[in-house]
């Protein structure tokens, strides 16, 4: 950041200059965006659209056998999804999981 005054309206203009440049996205996540840099605004805080996540921390159990985990935790067809890949990779030369 450079030492000019950034407002919302600045920050937001210069952010649609970077997202013009980059593959289309339905969700940008940075991770720890300090409000300040070196004593200047960071631009990225002051994003209209920028907000704390809710998403704070989460955890998950996984007891049981680890070959499982996937049927035991996931949808029925995300785990018949993910394990057709697996025998894809398999016949391209393995996969180790």
């Amino acid at each position: 950041a450079d030492a000019r005054h950034w407002t919302t309206q600045s920050a937001d203009a210069a952010w649609a200059a970077v997202r013009a440049v980059l593959p289309p996205a339905d969700r940008i996540h940075v991770a720890g965006i300090p409000r300040q840099i070196h004593g200047v605004a960071n631009p990225l805080a002051l994003l209209s659209a920028a907000r704390d996540s809710i998403q704070i921390a989460s955890g998950l159990v996984m007891d049981g056998e680890p070959e499982t985990l996937i049927k035991r935790i996931c949808k029925q067809s995300f785990a018949k999804n993910f394990y057709k890949h697996c025998r894809r990779f398999e016949q391209l030369g393995g996969v180790a999981l």
